[in-house]
C-alpha cells in the first residue's frame, strides 16, 4: 500500500465521518434525540443522515482499494460500494419508519443480498449451492441480529460504546484477514476501523447530539460482513475458522450493560470486542497459516 493509498483508504474515510457527524451534531434540533421520541421532520433528517455519512466515508475506502469502477462489476470482490449504498438506503428507510419489525426485515434482506452479491460469481466447484444457501441465510440472520443488539444497547448506554466495539472489531480482525491472504480485505478493515473511529470521537464528545447511529451501524456491518464472506469464498484454501468469531465480535458491546459508569461501559465494550476479534486473529495464525503457506498464493477472485 502506497502512502497515497493509505491516506485515501484509511485517513480520509475517518476524517470524512468525523467531520460530517460533527456538522450534523451542530444542527439545532427541536426534539430530544431518543428512540421513544415522536419523530418530527427535523428529527428524521438527523436520523437519516448518519447512514449516508457511512456510505460517503466508505466511498473513499473503496476508491483507495479498487479505484474507479462500475457500480456492479462482474468481479464479486469489487461490489462493496454497491453493498454500502444498498445498506445506506436501508438505514434511511429505518430512520424514516422507525419500526423494529421493518428494520429487522430490511437487514435480513440486506444480509442475504450481500452474500449473494459477492458469492454468486464464484463457480459452483468453489461455492456449492448448498453452501451458498447456508451462507446467505446466515448472513441475513447475522446482520439483523447484530444490528438489533447494537441498536438496543445504544439506547441504554453512551453511543460511543457501540462504535468503539466496531473499531476494535475491525482493527483486530484486519491482521487475521491479512493472514488469510486477502490484503485488500485487511485494507478495507482498516478503513472501516477509521470510519467507526471517527464516529466514536464525535459520539464520545457530543453523545446525544449526533442523532441515532443505527443507519451507520447498518452500513458498517453490511460491508464488514461482505469482507468476511469474500475472505472465505475467494480463498484457494478457505479460512473458515476465524469467520464465526470475527462475525461475533460486535456482540462484545453487550458487556457494556453490566455496569452503570459510562467510562467503564465503553471500556468493557471495546475490551470484549477486542478479545473476541483477537481470538479470531490467533485462530487464523494457528490453524490456517500452514495451509496458506503451502499454496502458491494464487487466487481466483482478487
Amino acid at each position: 500500500m502506497t502512502p497515497m493509498q493509505l491516506v485515501l483508504a484509511v485517513l480520509v474515510p475517518g476524517a470524512f465521518c468525523a467531520i460530517a457527524l460533527l456538522s450534523l451534531s451542530l444542527v439545532p434540533a427541536s426534539e430530544k434525540d431518543s428512540a421513544d421520541a415522536s419523530p418530527r421532520p427535523d428529527g428524521w433528517v438527523r436520523r437519516a443522515l448518519p447512514a449516508l455519512v457511512g456510505v460517503g466515508a466508505f466511498f473513499f475506502a473503496d476508491l483507495g482499494l479498487n479505484q474507479w469502477h462500475e457500480l456492479w462489476p462482474k468481479d464479486g470482490t469489487q461490489r462493496f460500494l454497491a453493498i454500502a449504498i444498498a445498506a445506506g438506503v436501508a438505514g434511511v428507510v429505518h430512520a424514516l419508519v422507525g419500526l423494529i419489525a421493518v428494520t429487522a426485515v430490511l437487514r435480513l434482506v440486506l444480509g442475504a443480498g450481500l452474500a449473494l452479491g459477492v458469492l454468486v460469481p464464484l463457480p459452483e466447484m468453489y461455492m456449492p449451492r448448498a453452501l451458498l444457501v447456508g451462507l446467505t441465510v446466515g448472513s441475513g440472520v447475522w446482520l439483523a441480529g447484530t444490528g438489533a443488539v447494537l441498536d438496543g444497547v445504544g439506547r441504554r448506554v453512551p453511543r460511543a460504546a457501540t462504535v468503539l466495539a466496531l473499531v476494535a472489531s475491525a482493527m483486530l480482525a484486519a491482521p487475521g484477514i491479512f493472514q488469510s491472504g486477502y490484503a485488500g480485505g485487511a485494507q478495507l478493515a482498516g478503513g472501516l476501523g477509521a470510519i467507526a473511529g471517527g464516529a466514536f470521537l464525535i459520539a464520545a464528545v457530543r453523545r446525544d447530539r449526533v442523532g441515532t447511529l443505527s443507519g451507520l451501524h447498518t452500513v458498517w456491518l453490511a460491508v464488514f460482513g461482505a469482507v468476511l464472506l469474500v475472505t472465505y469464498g475467494y480463498q484457494d484454501v478457505p479460512v473458515w475458522s476465524a469467520l464465526p468469531v470475527m462475525a461475533l465480535a460486535p456482540f462484545g458491546v453487550v458487556a457494556a450493560l453490566a455496569v452503570k459508569h459510562g467510562v467503564v461501559r465503553v471500556g468493557l465494550a471495546g475490551l470484549a470486542a477486542a478479545v473476541i476479534a483477537g481470538g479470531a486473529t490467533l485462530a487464523v495464525v494457528a490453524l490456517d497459516s500452514n495451509d496458506a503457506a503451502s499454496e502458491d498464493g494464487s487466487s481466483y477472485g482478487y
